[in-house]
């Protein structure tokens, strides 16, 4: 009964949800600890890279895969969340929009910057620091991570970089064409022809 409204309303029990709650914080648990140990692995990668193998380059290609991952699973976890909030069947969009925040915040917090707390706290102590300078291991990884976080974004909002730069200068795909042929006879000499245009 309605404490407003004095009306018959349903009612989900609390220790459904709540059961449905910690099934899904195990999962993020889950998740987080999948997260960390592909970082460790990029972490030995990098070492295997530079100091085993010798090639300077190695911890780019170690960063350049962790941002990639950081952006994969950020684009699996997103509907995942949703999925899994409306899963847990919240009574008011406040509850909904709190517990999604909770997950994300979780889940976000070592997959954004995992690799770079690895780096900073654990790196030194399991592989050793490239150059024994583990400040330009970390500022690589972050730098890494954003710069491919801007190419990501850039990407999904403005489009493609080649395609924006076609559009700016006219020359790309988006003449038609019989503008193309137009300028195909142009340069050929052929403006005697009407393309009727």
């Amino acid at each position: 009964l309605s404490e407003v409204s004095f009306t018959e309303e349903t009612y989900y029990p609390e220790e459904k949800r709540g059961i449905k709650q910690a099934l899904n914080t195990c999962s993020i648990f889950f998740m987080v600890i999948g997260v960390l140990l592909c970082n460790l692995v990029l972490l030995f990668l990098d070492y295997y890279l530079t100091e085993e193998m010798g090639l300077s380059w190695g911890a780019y290609v170690a960063v350049l895969l962790a941002a990639i991952q950081i952006q994969i699973l950020n684009g699996y976890f997103s509907p995942w969340v949703e999925e899994v909030n409306d899963w847990e069947n919240h009574q008011t969009d406040t509850a909904f929009e709190d517990a999604k925040i909770q997950k994300t915040f979780l889940f976000q917090m070592f997959n954004n910057y995992g690799y770079v707390m690895l780096t900073a706290y654990f790196k030194d102590f399991l592989f050793g620091c490239y150059n024994a300078d583990c400040l330009a291991d970390i500022q690589t990884a972050l730098l890494g991570i954003f710069v491919v976080r801007y190419i990501t974004w850039f990407i999904e909002t403005v489009g493609d970089p080649l395609t924006v730069l076609k559009g700016w200068c006219g020359c790309g795909d988006a003449d038609d064409e019989a503008v193309r042929e137009r300028r195909r006879l142009q340069r050929h000499g052929d403006a005697h022809v009407h393309l009727g245009i």
